[in-house]
């Protein structure tokens, strides 16, 4: 039998807690935030995850939440851009001058490059976030109380985005007929086409 003791933070918010995922990176505690997170939404909103079509007053589907990921992206590319400068030499830059300088997204591939942790600004407030997660809608902030009663102030100033209607993928029988149809004439008229030029 396996047993292991783990010492982790807890986020608890008028009666609601929530026990997000925990790293430690040189000495200070990072805290890994997903937008759908059930735990996590019902303890920054006090409302349970509601999913439901029509229904978006229990999410993190907020414009602070986008403004985060963005952030960390813009400061992921400045360092990657930075990094990739100072890796080309003189001669390379002469070449270059007459092309527009290539602008590269930061992925994760890039995770050799770049530092483990940075700092971002978000609506004035600076606090420090990792690279993981880079390009998904999860980030991972410094767990601090001052980060995390931002972010509260911030959800609960923040009014909920609607949420986007799925597309359905299906047709109805008279479309996928129409469709047949229409490829059925297209093939039609290439194979006339190639008779033709023999």
């Amino acid at each position: 039998m396996n047993l292991t003791v783990e010492q982790k933070m807890v986020l608890y918010v008028n009666g609601n807690h929530c026990i997000p995922e925990q790293k430690s990176v040189d000495g200070e505690t990072y805290m890994h935030l997903k937008k759908w997170d059930r735990a996590l939404v019902k303890t920054l909103t006090g409302k349970s995850l509601d999913l439901r079509p029509g229904k978006a007053s229990g999410s993190l589907n907020i414009d602070i939440w986008d403004e985060m990921i963005r952030a960390r992206q813009d400061k992921a590319n400045q360092l990657l851009q930075e990094a990739l400068n100072t890796e080309e030499d003189a001669a390379t830059e002469n070449k270059r001058k007459s092309k527009k300088p290539q602008v590269v997204k930061a992925r994760s591939k890039h995770a050799l490059v770049l530092p483990l942790k940075f700092t971002i600004s978000v609506q004035g407030h600076e606090f420090q976030v990792l690279f993981d997660g880079i390009g998904t809608k999860s980030v991972w902030i410094e767990f601090s109380e001052e980060n995390l009663k931002w972010l509260k102030n911030s959800v609960d100033s923040s009014e909920q985005k609607p949420r986007k209607k799925r597309r359905t993928s299906r047709r109805s029988g008279n479309d996928q007929e129409k469709s047949q149809e229409k490829s059925d004439d297209d093939n039609d008229e290439k194979n006339e086409e190639s008779s033709s030029e023999n």
